[in-house]
């Protein structure tokens, strides 16, 4: 059971700043926010080589401070073919980040690599991350983390409030924008990420990557954040050199910062960054010729039919085979996706009530228990253009479990039903928001939401108020607009 727990919480993760020098200026305003929602003030600069800073103070992590270099993805490459790219390959910003963090002398093991589906998923419409802190790897005092949307890649560093300057200086920066990889600590990092291919754990990965093939199509969202068997024997010591020196490019860096931040150690962070960043410069890239809001037409159609994947043909390794006819594999996996709206849309918010709702509705359904169906959930892929997904992990009949969830669809509470509870939905709703606040690691991938989407660093501390104002009315329709008026694809792993 542990195994099966792992692998369900793997696949439905996936599935779900007065002057301080010459060249760098800070500013502080407040934000009007209610008591609830964290407290503190946001510091903006831009340091001298463009690249903007955003600074929040925060008063509920006494622990730890986190920084985030957040790299916005250019997607040059879209206007190539991936498949014959010799610059680029899946899962190599993965392969760079760990080569960047086994370069450290003190390093024991690889970075941490959160994909899209594990991070910059909303889960059960809290639209923050869950505060896990079980996912950053310590080595030494030192947590890094690889963050991979469709959007935008983080390098996220935590340390505790006492060292964070000293740590953020001597290893972290250093490492960032001066040590130059070694080709021996790519070929170690490359055997390590085979191994953990290798692993049964893997599947989700396999399985959510060919979904994302299926809904994108030649959008370049369609490219796996992971690694996958044949972009880890493309990717070469020469390519990651190549693409460490592209991301050190004023041009796609923002930085942000929480914790204990008050305008005097603001400033003193500031300098730091100016004296790191600075000297980073600006250069022009190749512009993508294709939109990447677009999203495969084909795989939404009304007329589309359900994709069932054989696990021995989907599947390539040949180890996760042979483990495989040792094990009971009757586990199946399932994802419905339909489009929906974007966090800066109207309706954004009562349909993620409406994802609350329906996941209520899922985990009472007698019909998914019967089937077999232990878990099962909503959540949301950000990025230009959203997809919102409903995922499952069951045993027995596929068909069954499939048809179990389809029929979950009807059961929404009409308007006046859902009056009588709305309240619980949104007090749960606002909670998630709260306690994603609690650590540092967790508020600045709140910040970076806000950030890229809204242009407005501190729209995330505004929501709960939001939340409050939605009605049941507004609820209902935005369930009946995206999930029973549109289309909903679904795959299906058996």
């Amino acid at each position: 059971m542990k195994k099966t727990k792992f692998l369900f919480i793997s696949f439905l993760t996936l599935a779900f700043l007065t002057a301080f020098s010459s060249c760098a200026s800070l500013k502080q305003r407040k934000v009007e926010e209610p008591e609830e929602i964290s407290e503190g003030s946001f510091y903006e600069t831009t340091l001298s080589g463009g690249i903007p800073v955003v600074i929040k103070e925060s008063y509920n992590d006494k622990a730890n401070n986190s920084l985030a270099i957040i790299i916005e993805k250019d997607f040059a490459f879209s206007a190539k073919d991936v498949k014959d790219s010799e610059v680029y390959a899946e899962g190599i910003m993965q392969v760079l980040f760990n080569c960047i963090y086994a370069a450290q002398p003190e390093a024991a093991r690889p970075l941490e690599q959160t994909s899209l589906e594990q991070s910059g998923i909303e889960q059960g419409a809290s639209a923050q991350p869950r505060p896990e802190k079980s996912r950053l790897e310590q080595t030494s005092g030192q947590n890094c983390r690889l963050i991979e949307t469709n959007d935008y890649f983080v390098f996220m560093f935590t340390e505790n409030k006492k060292d964070f300057a000293e740590k953020l200086a001597e290893r972290f920066f250093n490492q960032f924008f001066n040590a130059q990889i070694e080709e021996s600590v790519f070929k170690n990092v490359i055997e390590s990420e085979k191994k953990k291919m290798d692993s049964f754990s893997y599947v989700p990965k396999i399985f959510f990557s060919e979904v994302r093939k299926q809904i994108y199509k030649k959008n370049p969202y369609s490219l796996s954040p992971y690694l996958t068997e044949d972009s880890i024997k493309k990717i070469t010591y020469q390519m990651v050199c190549s693409q460490l020196q592209k991301i050190r490019n004023s041009r796609n860096i923002r930085i942000a910062a929480c914790g204990n931040f008050d305008e005097k150690k603001a400033a003193s962070l500031i300098l730091l960054l100016e004296k790191n960043f600075g000297k980073i410069q600006y250069k022009s890239v190749e512009q993508a010729e294709s939109t990447v809001s677009e999203i495969a037409a084909s795989a939404f159609s009304k007329k589309s039919e359900d994709v069932f994947f054989d696990k021995t043909e989907l599947i390539q390794n040949e180890r996760i085979l042979e483990s495989m006819q040792n094990k009971d594999f009757s586990m199946n996996l399932l994802q419905g996706c339909f489009l929906c709206p974007e966090l800066t849309e109207e309706d954004y918010i009562p349909f993620a009530i409406s994802t609350v709702v329906f996941e209520s509705i899922l985990r009472n359904s007698p019909d998914l228990l019967e089937s077999n169906a232990k878990q099962s959930g909503c959540g949301i892929l950000y990025g230009k253009k959203s997809v919102a997904f409903i995922s499952a992990i069951h045993y027995g009949s596929a068909v069954q479990s499939l048809e179990a969830i389809k029929k979950s669809l009807s059961s929404f509470p009409d308007k006046s039903t859902l009056e009588r509870t709305l309240g619980v939905y949104k007090r749960y709703y606002i909670n998630r928001l709260i306690s994603s606040m609690d650590y540092s690691n967790n508020e600045i991938q709140s910040l970076i939401l806000s950030w890229i989407y809204f242009n407005e660093p501190s729209e995330y501390t505004r929501r709960a108020i939001s939340v409050n104002s939605v009605k049941a009315e507004q609820v209902c329709a935005a369930y009946e607009k995206y999930f029973r008026n549109q289309p909903v694809k679904w795959f299906v792993l058996k």
